[in-house]
């Protein structure tokens, strides 16, 4: 049964009260009359407590309308500001991975020339500062990125076996570890779906 608001019911509690406080004294009133002057002529204006009474039932129609009207009313509107957040959180979300992949590919190129014969260790240092810089986007203030990168610099020394490989996704090791982390905290759901996924398929579940 969907949710009423308080205020709502307590309007349509005071009207059925009020109805039926009218409806008694119709009535009341009516019977009055009847012993009062049993053979007395029908006069004009008799009627006009029966056809209230006969106007009650719409009444009570046109309350329930409206409550049901100002209800739905602010079921679209909560619907509304879902829709709203949801989609703010996708453009949010979708920002984030644009700028994470930024990252992705200039530690692509730090590993590339870590691993180079020929390049210069002073370019290497030059990626890596720019990479500590992209870190502190309030995009990724969450992650600790800044600390994470520090730890790849210090210790990813992996290498692709031939050392004139052009191939930068072969170099690197736990680098590709803290990408994937990194893709995860900023978007849950997929992260989530991925795993959800895997489980299906180590179980053989079908869909």
């Amino acid at each position: 049964m969907p949710h009423i608001y308080v205020e709502e019911i307590r309007c349509v509690e005071m009207y059925i009260c009020y109805s039926l406080v009218l409806l008694s004294l119709s009535t009341s009133l009516f019977e009055m009359n009847n012993l009062d002057d049993l053979n007395r002529p029908p006069q004009p204006g008799d009627g006009i407590w029966n056809n209230y009474v006969g106007l009650l039932p719409y009444l009570g129609l046109a309350a329930y309308r409206y409550v049901w009207v100002k209800h739905t009313e602010r079921e679209i509107e909560k619907i509304k500001i879902k829709y709203e957040m949801d989609l703010e959180k996708k453009e949010e979300t979708q920002t984030a991975l644009v700028a994470l992949k930024k990252v992705e590919h200039k530690l692509k190129e730090r590993q590339y020339v870590y691993c180079s014969p020929f390049a210069l260790r002073k370019r290497r240092l030059e990626i890596e500062d720019d990479l500590y810089q992209m870190s502190k986007s309030p995009i990724f203030a969450h992650l600790n990125m800044a600390n994470e990168l520090n730890y790849i610099f210090r210790n990813d020394h992996h290498c692709a076996p031939d050392r004139f490989n052009r191939n930068d996704e072969k170099n690197g090791s736990c680098m590709w570890d803290y990408i994937r982390k990194w893709e995860n905290q900023l978007n849950p759901e997929r992260a989530e779906a991925d795993v959800l996924s895997n489980i299906k398929k180590l179980f053989r579940i079908n869909p």
